[in-house]
C-alpha cells in the first residue's frame, strides 16, 4: 500500500493492521509499529480523543503524521517551541506537505500559509498556542471544513505552563471545544504524572479511559540525581556540567543539549562552556530569529 492518491479514504478506520503497517513501511520506512503507536493511530482514525504518554524517542510524531495521510482535511499540531516545530517540519516524509506559523511572520506570510491550507496543499500545520489564538489564524481555520484532528504536542504544558507562564495553554481547551471543534484531539507527552494526566484530560476533554501509557524509560537512557547545596548553586551546577562535557562521561558525545530553568542561566552556562573550549551556544526566546537559526544550523 503506497501513499493515498486523490481524495482521502472515506473510512480510514476500516483499514486493517496489515494495511497500516504497509503504509508505515512505504512512507516512513519502518517495518513495524512500536509501543502504543498503532493503538493511538487507530484511536485517531476512529475519531476518539486520546492522551498518549510515550517515552522520548518512541515516535510520538508518527501517531499524528500517519493519520494526516488518511484523514480528510488539515491536521493542526500545537507545539510549544519554535525549534521543535521546525525540526518536525523538516523531518516530514515526502508526500506529507506541511507548514508552520510563527510570531515573527507578517500578516501576508500568515495569509499565504492559510491560503495553501484552504486550497488543500497542506496536510499538517504546526503552530504555537499563542499564534493559534490570534484573530487571523483562528478566522482562517474556522473558514475551513471541520478539522479532523488537532494534536497537542508536549501536552504537559497544558497543565504545567497554563496557569501563568503561558496562559494561552490554559485557554487552549476552551478554544478547541468551543471555537475550532475538531473531530478528534490527540494529546502527546513523554512525561506526565497521574495528576498531570488528569489535568490534561480535563482541560482538553479527553476521556480518562482513552489514556495510553507506554514504558517511561528506554534501555539507552540513564538517570542520575546529584544534590547541590549552598548559595553558589548556579555556579556549582555549571561547573559540574563543564566537567561532564569536557572530561566526564559526555566528553565523547557528538552533541549535548542542556536544559536550563532561566534564559540568564543558559547564557551563563554557554559562556562558561565556551571559555572551557567547548563549542556552545544558548538558545532561547530572548534571542532573535537570526541568532536562533544560526544555533540550529550549528547543531545540525
Amino acid at each position: 500500500m503506497g501513499l493515498p492518491s486523490g481524495a482521502p479514504l472515506e473510512d480510514p478506520s476500516s483499514l486493517g493492521d496489515g494495511q497500516l503497517t504497509a503504509l508505515l513501511k512505504a512512507v516512513f520506512g519502518h517495518t513495524a509499529f512500536r509501543g502504543r503507536q498503532l493503538e493511538l493511530v487507530r484511536a485517531v482514525l476512529a475519531g476518539r480523543s486520546s492522551l498518549g504518554v510515550l517515552p522520548t524517542g518512541a515516535g510520538k510524531s508518527l501517531t499524528y503524521q500517519l493519520p494526516a495521510l488518511l484523514l480528510d482535511g488539515l491536521v493542526v499540531v500545537v507545539s510549544p517551541l519554535l525549534a521543535l516545530m521546525r525540526d518536525q517540519l523538516e523531518r516530514l516524509p515526502p508526500g506529507l506537505p506541511g507548514a508552520m506559523l510563527q510570531g515573527s511572520m507578517t500578516r501576508q506570510q500568515v495569509d499565504d500559509v492559510m491560503a495553501r491550507a484552504a486550497s488543500g496543499q497542506l496536510r499538517l500545520l504546526f503552530v504555537g498556542p499563542e499564534k493559534l489564538a490570534s484573530g487571523a489564524v483562528l478566522g482562517a481555520l474556522r473558514a475551513l471544513p471541520a478539522l479532523p484532528l488537532v494534536c497537542v504536542d508536549e501536552a504537559h504544558c497544558v497543565a504545567e505552563w497554563g496557569h501563568g507562564f503561558r496562559p494561552a495553554y490554559f485557554r487552549l481547551g476552551h478554544l478547541l471545544q468551543r471555537v475550532l471543534r475538531p473531530r478528534c484531539v490527540l494529546a502527546l507527552t513523554a512525561t506526565a504524572t497521574a495528576p498531570t494526566r488528569e489535568c490534561i484530560c480535563r482541560l482538553l476533554a479527553v476521556p480518562p479511559q482513552h489514556v495510553l501509557l507506554d514504558a517511561p524509560m528506554r534501555d539507552n537512557l540513564r538517570l542520575r540525581v546529584e544534590h547541590v547545596n549552598g548559595g553558589s548553586r548556579g555556579g556549582e551546577i555549571a561547573s559540574r556540567v563543564v566537567t561532564l562535557v569536557t572530561r566526564g562521561e559526555l566528553a565523547g558525545a557528538t552533541s549535548v543539549v542542556v536544559y536550563c530553568g532561566f534564559k540568564a542561566a543558559a547564557d551563563a552556562l554557554a559562556a562558561q562552556l565556551t571559555r572551557s573550549g567547548v563549542d556552545a551556544a544558548a538558545y532561547h526566546a530572548g534571542k532573535n530569529l537570526a541568532q536562533r537559526e544560526a544555533v540550529q544550523v550549528r547543531s545540525g
